[in-house]
């Protein structure tokens, strides 16, 4: 499994990654299908954990409620939305709304629920400036965990900024330099 600040890049179509999954093969077969597939549509399923940051940040926001969370996004997206997005200077990219089902894990139980990422990504110059995972439709809790983190993932900073900064990693790594070109 890749951890979840990770996840919101995948979705957006650029990956890179420090972390080792539990579960390579599954990984792995989407990393390869972004970076070396041919097809129209990249089709995968991605599982994801937190890191220890981001369940301490998670559990500071739910008040101790909300301990650990794990999900399986279902990736289904064009390939030339992901090559608009590697080769655009300036450019808001929204990618469609992905599935995702998760296990939120508390102090007392562990709580199936499902939602949607539907990752915006903005490119200046060839590169990414703003980067919001877009996270919506939570279903299976009370608003009560889903609003904080909801909030987390899509307004916080640990988030947006690792999205950004993984986009960017990833466009050096496998795309065209834009900005460089002008």
């Amino acid at each position: 499994m890749r951890p979840l600040s990770w996840l919101w890049a995948v979705l957006a179509g650029f990956i890179l990654s420090c972390a080792m999954p539990a579960h390579a093969e599954t990984a792995a077969d989407c990393f390869e299908l972004f970076t070396k597939g041919k097809g129209a549509e990249i089709a995968c399923s991605f599982p994801t954990r937190m890191t220890e940051k981001e369940r301490d940040e998670v559990r500071s926001i739910t008040r101790g409620v909300l301990t650990d969370a794990t999900c399986l996004v279902a990736i289904r997206i064009e390939r030339r939305l992901i090559d608009q997005a590697l080769t655009a200077g300036d450019l808001v990219f929204t990618a469609p709304p992905q599935p995702v089902q998760c296990d939120l894990i508390t102090a007392k139980s562990t709580m199936k629920i499902t939602g949607t990422f539907a990752p915006r990504i903005t490119f200046k110059d060839g590169v990414a400036v703003d980067a919001t995972p877009g996270l919506a439709d939570v279903k299976g809790v009370t608003r009560v965990i889903s609003l904080p983190v909801e909030l987390w993932v899509n307004k916080g900073s640990t988030v947006r900024e690792g999205m950004v900064k993984v986009v960017n990693a990833y466009k050096q790594q496998y795309g065209p330099q834009v900005s460089a070109q002008k």
